[in-house]
């Protein structure tokens, strides 16, 4: 792992473990499924109509062949709007940084990207709502680590090629759910 990065998540996690230690009434717990999210679970700290939020996210496991997984920092600002439930404005904008990992026994890649979105708390009680939000994710570094390559039969020649197709642009939407502490 390269040292900004390092220095980046371990200032993260210093920063986010402070804020909640200090307030534990105003951390959410929330749990997420999208691009670039996966499926991930993390802690939000409230300050007013903001939010610094933390995520760990997961993709799909093919036994022990790939590992997939997504640590993510973020940035809320609640602007519009209003909830009979909280005094948390519904509408937001969310900005952050996402450091994904996708493994396989052959090779890892790794990338950085950021991502700027619009979404939408959904309100179900006190505690309790959903959220939903789309945007932009912009790849900021990439690099591959080729390993041994796999190992496959004799009779398994194909030549599959690589993509042509990569695009530093892409959308990016979550689907989640959150619970006020």
């Amino acid at each position: 792992m390269k040292k900004p990065f390092k220095i980046f998540i371990v200032t993260g996690l210093c920063t986010f473990c402070f804020l909640s230690v200090s307030g534990q009434e105003k951390v959410n717990l929330a749990a997420t499924i999208g691009v670039p999210d996966l499926i991930s679970i993390g802690a939000r700290y409230q300050m007013k109509q903001s939010q610094l939020g933390l995520n760990y996210g997961f993709g799909t496991i093919n036994d022990s062949y790939n590992k997939t997984y997504v640590i993510s920092v973020d940035y809320f600002n609640h602007f519009s709007g209003e909830s009979r439930y909280t005094d948390r404005r519904p509408w937001y904008l969310r900005g952050g940084f996402n450091y994904l990992v996708d493994e396989t026994s052959s090779f890892k890649d790794t990338y950085l990207y950021t991502n700027l979105r619009m979404g939408r708390d959904f309100n179900l009680s006190k505690r309790f709502g959903f959220t939903i939000d789309l945007g932009l994710l912009v790849e900021l570094s990439y690099n591959r680590t080729e390993k041994e390559p796999m190992a496959l039969p004799y009779w398994f020649s194909f030549d599959w090629g690589t993509s042509t197709a990569e695009s530093k642009v892409l959308p990016a939407i979550s689907l989640g759910m959150f619970y006020r502490l």
